[in-house]
């Protein structure tokens, strides 16, 4: 009986998520938050491989080529040597 519980509590969860399971985005990622430069020039509040992954899941294109420049707030003369001061906590 407990085995069956069991079971039937495993199927339960993994099909609550459906759109995790069939996106083939990655979605185990490190459980960090740290503030760093995206090679977009944003600042983020976040960790590359969660940003990464939630992009792909909402079917963002160029998601791929997205990397972290260095860690800590993005200086502005990263891309074009204006001043940036946009930031983003997800």
């Amino acid at each position: 009986m407990k085995v069956f519980l069991f079971l039937a509590l495993v199927v339960l969860g993994v099909s609550s998520f459906p759109e995790k399971r069939n996106t083939g985005c990655n979605t185990f990622c490190p459980m960090y938050i740290i503030e760093f430069c995206g090679s977009d020039g944003v600042t983020y509040h976040s960790n590359e491989c969660f940003l990464k992954s939630q992009w792909c899941t909402e079917g963002r294109l160029g998601y791929e080529d997205f990397k972290s420049l260095h860690y800590g707030a993005c200086t502005g003369n990263e891309l074009t040597g204006a001043e940036t001061t946009a930031a983003v906590n997800l």
